[in-house]
């Protein structure tokens, strides 16, 4: 009886919308509770980008606060990234205060909207609407989107326009999409992967035609070149002139491309010096650098809740880590995409294909360099589309799928922040 009511639910039209509804919601709260805690600390980056955003802001910088940067009111002084996303958390601060709502308020908001973007681009990519909605929630429940996702760092502002970047381009409209993409690495540099992205999803598409096109490869290949064409140019294009002109105010740099040059150099050049262990009272050390390969078992995790010592309080954990289920499970939906793409040629195959690899092969060409595994919440996407598509195919029987998602779900509540009560 019940099994039955459950299937004319689920056959309903409006179904999956009204669970992306309830995921939606669901994850915000997770990420929304206790938002002012903790309160009297930072967490993980926040040393970082709140005081950036309070020199924006001309405010002062607490006392004892460790400077990484010269204070200069009115100014992004951290020039290493581009401005926007700080930019969003100083108006944040502007209008609610400068306290904890105020610095973790976008990277929220910002995280919401992103849940919406991967089911958008999933039904772009002809995705079905139940597809999308388990890779939604596959995302909502990794550990790492939960704990980013409400703290004040710039991880979340590019996967939002990364996602919708893509899925406009998958609807045919190069143009708004290379502005969003131009838009997205305003905020981080890696947000211009979607165009690695497109461009590995159109060698799959002209290298793994569907077998009942009936046009001649020849002539498939100047479509795509031309859309990818337009779109990078309207990438580069928005980002400089959007770059020149919050440069003019923001920053000493009065030359995009000198800006951007900056960036690049200096990551290619950084290296990560690791504090030791915090003497009693201290409330910060930097955490340890991994490599990419590292980044897929979770071999180096993040302690990102540092509060000074007589305050600490052991029912609030901030661990950078992901879903070990969820990455387990990744891995092997990547290599059942890798199959399904060369056997059915089917879209969904390509997008899981092209995601993973446009955003996680560029970290790996400068693997010689500093990561951390926070790194990895832009291949998240294309990981948990991966993780859905698997556990929704004919290879997992339907009973085994709910004992699939039990330890899913088990890990969500053990790496939850916060132990209160």
């Amino acid at each position: 009886m019940g099994g039955s009511v459950l299937k004319r639910l689920a056959g309903q039209p409006r179904a999956p919308l009204v669970g992306l509804a309830v995921v939606s919601v669901a994850s915000l709260i997770t990420r929304v509770a206790w938002l002012g805690t903790p309160g009297q600390a930072v967490v993980g980056d926040e040393i970082n980008y709140v005081n950036v955003a309070r020199t924006i802001l001309r405010l002062p910088l607490p006392p004892g606060t460790p400077t990484f940067y010269t204070y200069q009111g009115g100014f992004d002084v951290n020039t290493v990234h581009p401005p926007l996303a700080k930019l969003l958390i100083a108006a944040s601060m502007r209008i609610f205060g400068d306290n904890p709502i105020g610095w973790r308020l976008p990277s929220l908001v910002f995280a919401s909207a992103a849940l919406l973007a991967l089911y958008w681009l999933v039904r772009s990519a002809g995705g079905s609407s139940w597809l999308a909605l388990g890779a939604t929630s596959v995302l909502a429940v990794d550990n790492l989107f939960i704990v980013y996702g409400r703290t004040a760092t710039i991880e979340m502002f590019p996967l939002v326009f990364m996602l919708a970047g893509t899925a406009l381009y998958l609807r045919r409209r190069p143009i708004a999409a290379g502005v969003v993409i131009g838009i997205g690495t305003l905020t981080k540099e890696v947000g211009v992967f979607p165009l690695l992205v497109l461009v590995v999803l159109e060698v799959l598409r002209l290298a793994l035609p569907p077998s009942t096109t009936g046009e001649p490869r020849s002539r498939n290949w100047m479509k795509p070149a031309r859309a990818l064409a337009v779109c990078s140019v309207v990438t580069v294009v928005t980002y400089l002139g959007l770059l020149g002109g919050l440069d003019a105010k923001f920053s000493t740099f009065r030359n995009p491309v000198s800006h951007t040059e900056f960036m690049i150099g200096f990551h290619q050049k950084y290296v990560p010096h690791v504090a030791p262990p915090p003497r009693s009272g201290a409330g910060y050390i930097l955490v340890q650098p991994s490599k990419p390969w590292q980044w897929l078992i979770n071999e180096i995790p993040l302690p990102l809740y540092y509060y000074p010592a007589p305050l600490q309080d052991a029912r609030i954990r901030f661990l950078g880590e992901m879903n070990p289920i969820i990455i387990g499970f990744a891995l092997v939906g990547f290599l059942w995409a890798v199959y399904t793409a060369g056997v059915r040629r089917d879209q969904i195959s390509f997008l899981i294909l092209a995601w993973s690899l446009g955003t996680f092969v560029p970290f790996l060409l400068v693997s010689t360099k500093v990561g951390y595994l926070y790194y990895i919440i832009v291949v998240l996407p294309g990981l948990c589309l991966a993780v859905a598509r698997l556990l929704g195919s004919s290879i997992v029987p339907r009973p085994l799928l709910a004992i699939c998602c039990m330890p899913v779900a088990y890990y969500a509540w053990y790496l939850y922040p916060f132990r209160l009560g």
